[in-house]
């Protein structure tokens, strides 16, 4: 699997007692996905692998589901790379689902600190995570790009706000 999304232990440890009777079926379904002849998977990737099946199949389509806006921004460096980037890895989480982005627009910064103008797109999409959830997954993602706090008018590399959540 090459999405590296990181679950919380907790959650890994819940998901994965949930379904450890399948966990044959699991490696079995990853085989036929990849078309590897053996594999060794670990817990997040049989969660991962069955969030997968279960999306292809349309079984997570009766699961519970918000909707989200989130916004993206940046202005150090390749905005607009990094952003595209942000759109991949947020594309990635397996919970994330009919994942759709604006174009991006140039626009100035609202700030004393003088500065480059900033890049901005919004997203919108459907998932099964919670606010708490959603907002971990950001904020992994952020770091991954190479986020670090500054005040809160200074420039950065990328930045990922939750704009609106709410329940379908």
């Amino acid at each position: 699997m090459t999405a590296k999304s990181k679950i919380p232990p907790h959650v890994i440890d819940s998901l994965f007692e949930l379904l450890k009777p399948f966990h044959n079926i699991a490696v079995h379904m990853y085989l036929l996905l990849s078309n590897f002849d053996e594999i060794i998977v670990n817990k997040s990737q049989i969660i991962q692998i069955f969030f997968q099946y279960f999306r292809l199949h349309g079984i997570i389509n009766s699961m519970k589901r918000e909707i989200a806006f989130i916004g993206l921004g940046g202005n150090i460096g390749d905005s607009v790379k990094t952003i595209f980037s942000a759109v991949q890895k947020i594309e990635q989480i397996p919970q994330i689902f009919d994942l759709k982005c604006s174009n991006f627009y140039k626009t100035s910064p609202v700030s004393q600190i003088p500065q480059n103008d900033y890049v901005n797109a919004v997203c919108y999409l459907k998932t099964t995570l919670g606010a708490e959830d959603l907002l971990f997954e950001l904020q992994r993602i952020e770091k991954e790009l190479g986020r670090v706090s500054k005040p809160k008018e200074a420039p950065r590399i990328i930045d990922l706000d939750i704009l609106f959540l709410a329940k379908l």
